[in-house]
């Protein structure tokens, strides 16, 4: 009976984890996807700020990228005020590129011809790691 119970209990818990990190995990998160053609590029606007509530300015945009085709690298690529980052797919666990508050363009493309899709994951962080004001705007789908 005891078994049984615990079960039940245990199996709950796992089923409503996924669902509970869900919400958490897609607060800035962007996915994609780049058509056949070898140049498909997407880009955005990431836009960094203070809130205004104390916590700080922006230092840095992070950025994580995760790209699924088949025999196909996915990279990311960083840029704001002279300053660039790249980051690729399945190499690097995640980056950040220090440009202050302000816009930072990012664009996403892939090392080939052929099908991919990506999911990246950004966040503008203080200098003491707390999250600052963070939106993202699409610029540049080419399909």
């Amino acid at each position: 009976m005891k078994n049984t119970s615990l079960r039940k209990i245990v199996v709950t818990i796992s089923l409503l984890m996924p669902v509970g990190y869900a919400g958490i995990a897609t607060a800035h998160d962007q996915s994609g996807s780049l058509g056949i053609s070898a140049a498909a590029t997407d880009m955005y606007l990431v836009t960094c700020s203070d809130f205004g509530d104390g916590s700080g300015t922006t230092e840095h945009l992070y950025l994580q990228i995760s790209g699924f085709g088949p025999g196909l690298k996915v990279s990311a690529q960083v840029f704001k005020d002279g300053k660039a980052l790249n980051s690729t797919a399945g190499v690097v666990v995640g980056k950040g590129l220090n440009g202050g508050d302000g816009d930072y363009t990012v664009t996403v493309n892939k090392s080939a011809a052929g099908n991919a899709t990506y999911g990246i994951s950004y966040h503008c962080e203080s200098k003491s790691g707390g999250h600052t004001d963070t939106t993202i705007r699409q610029l540049l789908p080419d399909r």
